[in-house]
């Protein structure tokens, strides 16, 4: 997580990253939920290199050692 999401890591570790212990077969979406961000707090999410669009989330799986990234909206010109 980066930006202004890392006050919401939901364990101790390194400046802007942890390990999420999801189910197996979790959704990108699930993995979003154990995090618990306010409603309505904007972000983005990189999947292993690769930006994911909002309705991909429920459908995107996760598997071990995947590279999961929040990141915050970004400004700039």
């Amino acid at each position: 997580m980066l930006g202004g999401l890392r006050q919401y890591l939901p364990v101790a570790g390194d400046f802007d990253r942890c390990d999420l212990d999801v189910a197996e077969g979790s959704s990108v979406q699930g993995a979003i939920d154990t995090v618990a961000l306010p409603v309505g707090k904007l972000f983005f999410v990189m999947l292993n290199g690769t930006k994911l669009h909002p309705q991909e989330y429920d459908s995107t799986l996760l598997s071990e050692g995947d590279d999961f990234v929040l990141f915050p909206p970004v400004k700039g010109g």
